[in-house]
């Protein structure tokens, strides 16, 4: 073969593995469309489709034995090359169906209007749930995986009341829709299930999606601040939120990540207070003393749960890459900005581990069958997680030997962003989701959606 041939041929498999390569990243943003467009120096942004992963019905992972749905109107289902009609109350099973087609591991179930599908396989707080949108099932050696493919907006109709009460109020429930569509539009841009194409997940993980109907006030909310999202700079803010705090937020260094200057650890209510809640006797002291916060009043304000020796070393077993037989002893080492544990030392058998990251942290120290007393002297048999890393440590001995630790904290959550019951307070002292946002993210702006 001559070298002019060579070169030809190498160009044009050069050019084909171009064109493969574009028509993969077009099949992943099939259906998504996105705009970008600069208007007098701001951007605007619009994010069209979201694809969600459901999770199982504990929310214990993506991967289903079985799913069973119901048609609440006629659909098309389509796989490979062919499709064929679901009439509205149709109930189908994926293994018979799978089975039936042996020879393809993907199908879609497309509605022709907003109606979907319920999930009778799938369990949520309020049932069933039924889904608008597009249902995808695939077949993978692990299980069945579900994604959901939805408008934005739609999606949002069924976060926002998830994450958050109606009985908060309008400028919460405002505040609450920007930073969700923010944090959906994040995943959008980095995807984190590209091998299903989707972008996140319905659990906590993420945000959580469904577990709640959609209602009219989240809708209200929705609609008054559609496509609105928060912007520092030229930069879309992740808007992390959580549930509740312990009087006082906290950095990005809780996660290890670069700070940024819209979040910072401040005080969460009347007047100012300036302390180093690094140092462990300050942090003590304020955990234990009424400080008047906005939130003051929330069950999860305060609480504390006795975790014995024997749970901790059950819970250290699921954390990768720990290794610690015995418990004789457990150090508070250091705390970050705000107030969060960043390193706790645990020992035992002459070996010591130090755990710095939160989730860890706060995995360690799980009570997940003990009681949890809360702030409104309610009590929770066991929890999914130690509600927060803003926490003392009290040791208790018998005949000299660790047999318990009694944990006494504040808040539920990281502690990063908004506060939603502080939101909440906020929205009752009369501010606007902009204040709220300001409060939470100050230097930030809300940018209009692209038109």
């Amino acid at each position: 073969m001559e070298k002019k041939d060579k070169f030809i041929i190498a160009a044009l498999l050069g050019f084909l593995f171009l064109l493969t390569a574009a028509g993969m990243f077009l099949v992943h943003f099939q259906g998504k469309e996105r705009s970008e467009q600069k208007d007098g120096g701001k951007e605007r942004y619009a994010v069209d489709h979201i694809r969600v992963v459901i999770s199982t019905s504990d929310f214990s992972g993506i991967f289903h034995e079985e799913v069973v749905l119901t048609a609440l109107e006629d659909l098309t289902l389509v796989w490979g090359e062919e499709d064929q009609e679901v009439k509205k109350g149709e109930q189908w099973t994926a293994s018979a169906f799978f089975a039936a087609h042996g020879d393809t591991a993907l199908c879609r179930f497309i509605p022709e209007s907003g109606a979907g599908v319920v999930l009778q396989s799938v369990t949520r707080g309020y049932g069933q749930p039924a889904y608008e949108g597009c249902i995808e099932i695939r077949k993978t050696s692990q299980g069945f995986v579900i994604v959901n493919e939805l408008p934005m907006e739609t999606y949002l109709r069924y976060v926002v009341p998830s994450e958050m009460p109606a009985s908060y109020g309008q400028e919460p429930l405002k505040a609450q829709a920007i930073c969700a569509r923010n944090f959906a539009y994040r995943h959008c841009q980095s995807p984190s299930y590209i091998e299903f194409d989707a972008d996140l997940d319905d659990s906590i993980r993420y945000q959580v999606y469904n577990n709640s109907p959609a209602n009219a006030e989240a809708d209200q909310a929705i609609a008054a601040t559609a496509g609105q999202l928060l912007m520092y700079q030229n930069s879309i803010v992740d808007a992390y939120y959580y549930s509740t705090s312990w009087g006082f937020t906290t950095d990005l260094s809780l996660w290890g990540s670069e700070v940024q200057p819209y979040y910072q650890s401040h005080w969460q209510g009347e007047g100012a207070r300036s302390l180093d809640l690094a140092n462990e006797e300050v942090f003590r002291k304020t955990l234990a003393e009424e400080t008047g916060a906005y939130e003051s009043g929330e069950p999860w304000y305060r609480w504390s749960t006795t975790i014995s020796k024997e749970r901790i070393l059950e819970n250290l077993k699921e954390i990768p890459m720990v290794d610690l037989e015995g418990l004789t002893d457990i150090l508070i080492i250091s705390r970050r900005t705000g107030g969060s544990v960043s390193q706790l030392a645990l020992m035992g058998n002459g070996k010591t581990v130090t755990l710095t990251r939160e989730s860890e942290i706060r995995a360690a120290l799980l009570p997940k069958y003990e009681q949890v007393l809360r702030n409104d002297g309610s009590v929770m048999d066991g929890y999914e997680k130690l509600p927060s890393s803003f926490f003392t440590i009290d040791k208790n001995f018998k005949n000299g030997e660790l047999v318990s630790v009694t944990v006494k904290g504040g808040g539920c959550g990281h502690g990063i962003g908004m506060s939603q019951n502080c939101a909440k307070a906020l929205g009752n002292q009369g501010k606007t989701y902009q204040e709220i946002l300001q409060y939470f993210y100050p230097g930030t702006r809300v940018a209009e959606p692209a038109v």
